[in-house]
């Protein structure tokens, strides 16, 4: 079932229009893949905005994030840890065991219908999808293998909030 085309991009602008184009569309759960976050800039208020806006949505755990490495999440995002903080049973943060950190690319997954991936993280080059669930499928099955693999990386209760 495909949607709009897919889109390519290889600039750092196009990254984050495709992201902000993902969280535009995306209304009931949202599944990230990154090292560390730094580059998706899910830390901007506006983003962030959209992110409580999922959280506030049904279901379980609507935004479910893996990383690799949990540190510059836990030291410079002050807003992310807030929403852990007001929705610790709608979100959590898993990171990767040291067997899969070598994986570079990363992704980020709405309503298992919508992704941007970025192919390598050190890259921009990547690919936007809207409405298409085929395009995603892979995707989500990536993710959910991530999820199951990864432990516990920050919690509500790890910080003392």
């Amino acid at each position: 079932m495909s949607g709009v085309p897919e889109q390519g991009f290889d600039t750092e602008a196009g990254y984050v229009a495709a992201i902000d184009a993902v969280l535009a569309v995306t209304q009931q759960s949202l599944c990230v893949f990154d090292g560390d976050m730094v580059r998706m800039g899910l830390e901007q208020p506006a983003r962030c905005e959209s992110l409580g806006h999922i959280l506030a949505s049904s279901g379980d755990h609507p935004l479910r994030i893996v990383v690799h490495d949990r540190k510059p999440l836990e030291r410079a995002s002050p807003r992310l840890l807030k929403l852990l903080q007001r929705h610790p049973d709608r979100m959590e943060v898993r990171q990767t065991p040291k067997s899969l950190r070598h994986l570079a690319d990363c992704f980020l997954l709405g309503d298992a219908r919508h992704g941007v991936v970025r192919f390598h993280a050190q890259q921009p080059r990547g690919k936007l999808f809207l409405d298409d669930v085929d395009a995603t499928l892979p995707w989500q099955m990536r993710f959910d293998e991530l999820w199951e693999a990864a432990t516990s990386g920050i919690s509500a209760t790890r910080l003392g909030l």
